[in-house]
């Protein structure tokens, strides 16, 4: 019932996508015609029960009073809406067949393929006693055309033969006049209670409810033809629209935006008429009880998108946008590593486009910059990057995305370097340095380790000075460059041992020394403030510290008691069993 009424205001070559073409139907003015589309997408409105249709890109919809079919770009057919007399019932054989078109009846579908053959499904009455069936005649014509009406239908065929058959006959709708035969039909038309045929010179012949076509129509030529139950409309070169036949519902009554502006695509209904202007604004009109919320006012607009057809039921609604098909997708190239560099192809399309857009996405979300190439940055590290092309040609766009890449964390092209420097002795502070890495790090952390366990004392600085709990173990630092959306990297020091240096001394140039007299004790080689203790003969005479260069210089006193004779004078240093010796004469 649903015939894509303005796809030849498109001016599309005959049946290259499977939508509706006819060579050498008439076209639109310039100030009407839209460009043509290699394929559709779709808003809908209105009942729908299971499954629904993709929004697109398709070749053809087709909406009818129970179901709207949509016919993919590889020749399926697909359909939703109420499962109400079969409509819904789209024969598997189908399947099997290059599907070119589709059309939508009132409990009823049609489907021609590439062959001529026709195939149908449903019922033909509310009873379900008349199931939808194609005539021999049909069966053995090569059909270039379908149209589904509400219990009848219509076909035409590679000579210019039009057929009509179904259970309309009380009201001739399945009688095609006379005079059609010597016309060069372009294209057949089936409404609820209306039949007609539109030329290749844009003229019209209707029969049924709504009466023959008027004949101020003689001197229009006729772009697209849409017809109802007891009203038919016509779309004219210069955008005008011309209704007639019994006006129920004031359909007659076109709205002053329409007739001001260019009608690019319209259709009618058993009470209510859709239409399409230029400017891409759609308006309806008309007083149908059973429209409700389900008319197409209540289908979100698409933006941008040039309206190519309307299809206006009772129940559902369609709005047809022109959009250009891929045949495959963009695909991405390159290092899928933070910093790396992803360039994307702008994929395969039935119509070569005139320009490219990339929108580059993060999850779904949009990233980077109009380009067919893009860097990873590190917001990207372990999420998915993908590319939706938009390709346009002649103001009609259609858009593919890519599969998507899982964007790697950055690696190090030259890992940092570390060393110590300084003497591993208790009371020294050992360094370390850092060679930088490649590409620079936003920072490095630093740790030292004793015995290969974290020195948590330590901190994160870049020197550690040694103590006495360091003595005999390990000492060992590392590094980590640290940068963002990069995977860390860590290189470590060898593990150098403290120790403690041989305790040295020597005792003034006085070799003698009275009881009760004073003698300079000079050690070197302790740990700076290391504890000493200094003795005569096991008598302590002085304990103190080692200055911060590990040195001792101190006067001490000989006791009166101290023995006479040659007597060892010794310095112990605290850190370990450490001593040094002289022998100084003690005298009275």
């Amino acid at each position: 019932m649903r015939l894509t009424h303005a796809l030849s205001t498109l001016a599309l070559a005959p049946l290259a996508i499977g939508l509706l073409a006819v060579t050498g139907a008439p076209t639109a003015s310039a100030e009407t015609a839209q460009p043509a589309p290699d394929a559709i997408r779709v808003s809908k409105a209105g009942d729908v029960q299971g499954a629904h249709l993709p929004s697109g890109p398709l070749a053809q919809v087709a909406t009818g009073y129970w179901s709207t079919y949509a016919l993919t770009l590889d020749g399926r057919v697909l359909a939703e809406g109420t499962p109400y007399g079969g409509a819904l019932d789209v024969p598997s054989s189908l399947a099997d067949e290059d599907v070119v078109q589709i059309d939508a009846g009132y409990r009823h579908g049609l489907a021609l393929d590439a062959d001529g053959d026709v195939t149908t499904w449903g019922w033909m009455d509310d009873a379900k006693s008349v199931p939808a069936t194609v005539p021999e005649s049909v069966q053995d014509a090569d059909v270039t055309q379908v149209a589904a009406g509400l219990n009848h239908d219509l076909a035409l065929t590679s000579t210019g033969e039009v057929l009509a058959w179904g259970d309309s006959s009380e009201i001739g709708l399945t009688t095609v006049p006379p005079e059609v035969a010597d016309l060069d039909v372009a294209s057949v038309h089936a409404g609820y209670l209306n039949s007609g045929v539109l030329t290749t010179d844009g003229k019209v012949v209707a029969w049924g409810y709504a009466g023959p076509a008027p004949a101020s129509l003689d001197d229009e030529t006729v772009v697209a033809l849409s017809l109802g139950e007891f009203t038919d409309v016509a779309l004219t070169a210069e955008g005008d629209l011309v209704i007639w036949g019994t006006d129920y519902y004031d359909l007659k009554d076109v709205p002053q935006a329409v007739q001001d502006g260019d009608v690019v695509a319209v259709d009618i209904t058993s009470g209510a008429i859709a239409a399409a202007t230029s400017d891409g604004v759609l308006h309806t009109w008309g007083n149908h009880p059973d429209l409700g919320t389900s008319t197409v006012t209540t289908i979100p607009p698409t933006t941008g998108a040039p309206i190519a057809d309307v299809q206006l039921e009772s129940y559902r609604a369609t709005i047809v946008y022109a959009t250009l098909a891929d045949t495959a997708p963009p695909t991405i190239s390159g290092d899928a590593v933070v910093d790396g560099a992803l360039s994307a192809t702008s994929g395969s399309w039935l119509t070569t486009p005139d320009t490219y857009r990339y929108q580059w996405t993060r999850d779904g979300e949009p990233v980077g910059t109009d380009a067919a190439t893009y860097v990873p940055t590190a917001a990207d590290a372990g999420h998915d990057v993908a590319v939706t092309v938009t390709a346009t040609a002649d103001g009609v766009s259609g858009t593919s995305t890519s599969a998507p890449v899982t964007i790697a964390h950055g690696q190090f092209t030259t890992a940092p370097r570390v060393s110590l420097v300084g003497v591993a002795r208790v009371g020294h502070t050992l360094r370390m340095t850092v060679t930088a890495a490649s590409p620079t790090p936003d920072k490095y952390l630093r740790v030292w380790y004793r015995d290969s366990e974290r020195l948590e004392a330590a901190g994160g600085g870049s020197t550690y000075r040694l103590t006495k709990a360091d003595l005999g173990h390990t000492i060992s630092a590392g590094v980590v460059a640290v940068r963002d959306g990069y995977q860390p990297r860590d290189v470590y020091t060898r593990d150098v041992r403290v120790a403690v240096g041989a305790a040295t001394f020597r005792v003034g140039t006085l070799a003698k020394v009275k009881r009760g007299g004073s003698l300079r004790v000079n050690a070197a080689g302790l740990a700076a403030r290391e504890t000493y203790t200094i003795t005569l003969d096991g008598k302590t005479l002085l304990r103190s510290r080692a200055n911060s260069a590990g040195r001792v210089s101190k006067v001490v006193r000989v006791p009166w008691a101290a023995r006479t004779g040659k007597r060892t004078l010794v310095v112990v240093g605290s850190y370990a069993d450490r001593t040094g010796r002289r022998t100084a004469t003690v005298t009275r």
